[in-house]
């Protein structure tokens, strides 16, 4: 359980979330819904792995500059220990043959429902569209005063990621660019996530374990790189319109079916200027975890949250822990 070998599980469980999210609307089954409770328990045991491993990192490359952050990178490291021993306990307990079996039905499933259905591309076209509806929707409740709101923005705007790089061959001549620029996007929303969890965690640390230990120059290192963060991000957030500007397929007849929520779709889009040059953030520090405040590593967030697959429940504005 390297930091490499969490990411990549991790990434790889969103993807086959991802997966399992557009199953979940052409072959609608219960073995869907037991797959995904599958897979986002098994995210959910390494978000905490996760975020101890990102803060060794930062703690490593400040610590020289900020000797004062020595007991919390002692801290980090048994922690980290004890939580890979029962990240790998829990992952064995969690049945991966008998996903393994469910996966291989639920692909059965789409295969006979791709020759069944003659409008089966239309119907993941679609749920591309509603995807990136809820990112539209999540981008306009966008407050650089409420960190939660931009961290929605990436939950929303993840899953549509992941959902565009599973169809993307369906699109007529679809940018390949756009990988890399939503990646870099992607990016940006998760730094932020990263240091404000960073400095939740350092000072609930010092709370509990160390309340002689002086915070001030942490605290301000870190509040001004996150207000840089966010400076950065709302200077370039608009850039979520360049990624999807594509007629909405017109399906008469699945056009009253679960899968079609949108309301409106923004054709064409605003096409403001996409950044050049910015370096692409590592998914290991930009990927993020899923609840919408975890407060720090002694927090116990929620990773289950709203459905971000159906519209008006990007979240509730008010910075509670409703993501997912």
């Amino acid at each position: 359980f390297t930091d490499e070998a969490v990411h990549d599980l991790r990434v790889t469980s969103r993807r086959l979330l991802a997966v399992l999210g557009l199953a979940k609307v052409l072959v609608p089954h219960p073995r869907v819904r037991k797959a995904r409770q599958i897979i986002k328990q098994m995210i959910e045991d390494l978000n905490e792995l996760r975020d101890v491993q990102v803060m060794l990192v930062e703690t490593s490359e400040n610590i020289e500059m900020m000797p004062e952050l020595k007991p919390f990178r002692k801290f980090l490291k048994k922690r980290e220990a004890k939580l890979m021993r029962a990240a790998y306990k829990r992952i064995k307990q969690n049945g991966l043959s008998e996903l393994s079996k469910r996966i291989g039905k639920i692909r059965e499933s789409l295969e006979k429902e791709e020759q069944a259905s003659p409008q089966f591309n239309e119907r993941l076209l679609e749920a591309a569209h509603n995807a990136y509806a809820l990112a539209e929707q999540a981008y306009g409740q966008v407050d650089p005063l409420q960190a939660s709101s931009i961290h929605r923005l990436r939950l929303a705007f993840k899953k549509f990621r992941y959902l565009i790089e599973m169809i993307h061959p369906l699109v007529k001549d679809f940018p390949i660019g756009n990988f890399e620029n939503m990646h870099k996007y992607q990016g940006m929303m998760g730094n932020i996530q990263d240091a404000e969890v960073f400095l939740n965690s350092f000072l609930e640390y010092v709370k509990e374990h160390s309340p002689q230990t002086d915070t001030e120059n942490v605290t301000q290192f870190f509040n001004t790189r996150l207000k840089s963060l966010i400076v950065d991000f709302m200077e370039n957030k608009g850039e979520v319109f360049t990624f999807w500007n594509f007629d909405k397929p017109q399906n008469e007849e699945h056009k009253n079916e679960s899968l079609h929520h949108t309301s409106r779709y923004r054709s064409g889009g605003r096409k403001p200027k996409v950044r050049g040059g910015q370096p692409a953030p590592a998914d290991r520090k930009g990927e993020g975890q899923d609840e919408e405040n975890r407060p720090g590593i002694m927090g116990d967030g929620n990773t289950d949250g709203p459905d971000l697959e159906q519209p008006g429940s990007a979240g509730n504005g008010d910075g509670k822990n409703t993501g997912e």
